[in-house]
């Protein structure tokens, strides 16, 4: 992704025209979605994974599956 950042910052051009250029190749909404899913993946992937993790860090995931589990154990 960085690559991908560095090589906008270096191509010649302005976004517009990188713009009309991609709409000129007449890609399908298929394909385009499918780019657009695999660019993102990747980045929201590890987004809620690291907020998984620190959440899983701080104990509050452990605090509060230790209430609802005790609260489901007194309701039985």
């Amino acid at each position: 992704v960085s690559l991908f950042g560095l090589s906008a910052l270096l191509v010649p051009g302005s976004f517009e025209s990188h713009l009309e250029f991609v709409k000129s190749l007449c890609l399908g909404p298929a394909l385009i979605h499918t780019a657009k899913f695999a660019l993102v993946f990747p980045l929201m992937y590890h987004t809620w994974n690291g907020i998984r993790h620190l959440l899983h860090q701080s104990g509050v995931v452990v605090l509060v599956l230790t209430v609802l589990s005790s609260v489901g154990l007194a309701a039985m």
